[in-house]
């Protein structure tokens, strides 16, 4: 919260919460024409780059101009966003930067400072996070066109900037869209390694061989070349729920908390399937918690927060509702999916109650992002920071349009961004009936057995729809003691 502000009321949380009430559907839906959310100021869907469709797919490991391929499915659709506005670039893939790299440390981030900085490259995602002890990871590395390295160029200019070297400790890649990824060829992380140069000590990426729904040629040539090429140089990782993977340093904790649908999308490679339309890539997003102190920051690339079925041949699922109760109240969210209107439901939001939010977006994203319902739901429950301004139809009311979002903190109790005082918090939250869900979340917190819904309702082709209430959620839930220190008592594994 902000540090001359005293923290809202539960009072006021629980308005919040009932402001932020989304219709959910209970039962199951049917995933065909007929199912998912009725998102009313949806835009018309469609996917991205559909004309490079056409186009034959590059070799995988040709640098001069990366082929002639294209994204075709890399829309998400819809509400837009999981491609970007499919401008951008001519092709041409930039020479490598000349001289040596200086060693890392050596850049503008400092000993003991703990930095989080969200760059502004459009409708495209890439985040740099440096720990106390120079420790680096960057989590996603998208371009706003598949045929485009501008991306990529400015990513490499921030992070070398920032760290004084071209060398990563970790990238972490939610999903296989190009706006977080880029085109093997062409630009996005790809570029980095091939073209700038830049050194990765290791790559966590979902599971690309187990799982995959509606798939797109950026899918497609990025599985082969983890497998070949880029296996040497990336040191590619399927991840795994957990904090076992990433060391941002002593005192840090960065756990991964979902990846390939959080058990809510059934397992198996539905890529061949046309009817029903299988999961969006969406919703096998790797999500994150980072814990430092009292500061909790929460990460998630396009995950998914309702059942909506897309006339563009793919479905997203609600797993934002199951990923929530894994991590409670949290300080800063980096919102879900560009400021999408099918993510941060009403669930999520009463759940982790963030005080801070910011929506990486393009000012000509052409999917009207950020929607309108979207920017209401986060500036009730906190102080919102955009990029980039996006649709100039969406009213942002006090949202800050920042440019690159910088968050700070060297203790872990207070924090700041772009300059503004927080104060980070680790607040009483009730959950009296034990089932991870918070009072301002659960639709009756004193049944067990009443949890929230899957917004939209749940997908019986791709979904178990019988049993707990919530798709893949064990009926067997962890005790929390009533009346406790929520948060704190469902993650201790995250504190170091």
């Amino acid at each position: 919260m902000r540090a001359a502000t005293a923290r809202r009321s539960s009072e006021a949380l629980a308005a919040a919460a009932s402001l932020l009430v989304l219709a959910a559907g209970g039962g199951c839906g049917s995933a065909g024409g007929g199912g998912g959310a009725t998102i009313a100021d949806a835009p018309n869907e469609r996917p991205f780059d559909a004309a490079a469709d056409a186009a034959e797919l590059p070799d995988a490991g040709v640098g001069s101009d990366g082929g002639d391929g294209g994204d075709g499915g890399d829309g998400d659709g819809s509400d837009g966003s999981d491609g970007g506005d499919g401008g951008g670039g001519s092709g041409d893939v930039d020479a490598a930067p000349a001289g040596p790299t200086p060693p890392c440390g050596t850049g503008t981030w400092r000993p003991g400072a703990l930095e989080i900085h969200h760059l502004a490259i459009g409708q495209a995602d890439a985040t740099l996070i440096v720990g106390p002890t120079g420790r680096s990871l960057v989590f996603d590395a998208g371009e706003a066109g598949w045929e485009s390295a501008k991306g990529a160029m400015a990513i490499g200019s921030y992070v070398e900037r920032v760290l004084g070297c071209r060398r990563v400790d970790y990238v972490v890649i939610s999903h296989f869209h190009v706006d977080h990824v880029g085109y093997v060829g062409k630009g996005g992380l790809w570029h980095l390694v091939n073209v700038q140069g830049f050194e990765i000590g290791a790559l966590l990426h979902r599971d690309i061989r187990a799982f995959a729904g509606n798939v797109s040629k950026t899918f497609e040539l990025w599985r082969e070349y983890l497998e070949g090429p880029g296996a040497g140089l990336l040191k590619p990782q399927v991840a795994v729920e957990g904090a076992g993977q990433v060391d941002l340093g002593s005192g840090v904790a960065f756990k991964i908390v979902a990846t390939d649908g959080n058990a809510v999308i059934k397992r198996g490679d539905f890529s061949a399937v046309m009817m029903p339309p299988p999961p969006s890539e969406n919703d096998y997003s790797i999500a994150a918690v980072l814990r430092f102190g009292a500061f909790d920051y929460f990460i998630g690339g396009d995950l998914s927060g309702a059942f909506y079925t897309s006339e563009y041949g793919y479905t997203y699922h609600d797993i934002e509702t199951t990923v929530a109760r894994e991590i409670g109240d949290i300080d800063v969210y980096r919102s879900n999916h560009h400021g999408s209107d099918h993510s941060s439901n009403a669930t999520f939001l009463a759940q982790t109650d963030p005080e801070v939010s910011i929506v990486s977006i393009g000012d000509t994203n052409g999917y009207g992002h950020p929607r309108p319902n979207l920017m209401q739901r986060l500036l009730v429950t906190s102080v919102v920071y955009l990029t980039q301004r996006g649709d100039v139809q969406t009213d942002i009311g006090a949202a800050r349009v920042a440019g690159a979002v910088v968050v700070r903190t060297t203790d872990g109790q207070s924090y700041t961004v772009n300059g503004e005082s927080y104060a980070a918090t680790d607040p009483v939250r009730i959950d009296a009936d034990g089932d991870g869900y918070f009072r301002e979340a659960d639709p009756d917190d004193g049944a067990r057995a009443t949890r929230p819904t899957p917004v939209g309702g749940c997908d019986p082709a791709y979904q178990d729809c019988a049993g707990p209430s919530q798709p893949g959620e064990s009926s067997a839930l962890p005790a929390v003691p009533s009346g406790s220190r929520g948060r704190a008592a469902r993650t201790d594994a995250l504190r170091p």
